[in-house]
């Protein structure tokens, strides 16, 4: 459960952050250490549910951006999410014996880096640009949050 809260959920929230920050100064939006902390805040509240009384976001983690350090990097933290989603397409297919994803694998294999890692996964009946990417991990995610509560559940 640990990757899916941390390489998953925690990387797409940092990814939006970034580009909500990108897009701010695209459009000659100023940015200051409060209007980043304001700006992360609100995604924070977003993810956990703060205004549907979910978890409550004391204010202090709002400054939690500050301390990330990929935020000083180029914008890659998008990575982390599309790499899991990726993985859990093919190791359903692996794992249920299908040979056509065997052979989509090996090519994205022998690919390498000869192309854009969207481009070579497409090539492989994968398009990360669209939802059905996502399904087979969400799926994973719901069977081990189904295990999870069958083993907290007396």
């Amino acid at each position: 459960m640990t990757a899916f809260a941390g390489h998953f959920f925690r990387q797409a929230k940092f990814a939006e952050f970034e580009y909500r920050a990108h897009a701010a100064v695209e459009a000659g939006q100023p940015l200051s250490g409060q209007r980043l902390s304001a700006m992360y805040g609100e995604l924070l509240r977003q993810y956990f549910g703060h205004d549907a009384g979910v978890m409550h976001i004391h204010p202090e983690y709002h400054n939690e951006w500050a301390i990330i350090p990929h935020f000083y990097s180029n914008f890659y933290v998008y990575n982390y999410s599309t790499s899991m989603a990726g993985a859990a397409f093919f190791a359903e297919g692996l794992l249920a014996g299908d040979a056509n994803t065997l052979a989509s694998y090996l090519e994205v294999l022998r690919a390498g880096g000869s192309d854009h890692p969207v481009e070579i996964l497409r090539a492989a009946g994968l398009d990360m640009t669209g939802p059905a990417a996502y399904e087979a991990l969400m799926r994973l995610f719901n069977r081990k949050l189904n295990e999870l509560e069958q083993l907290l559940v007396p």
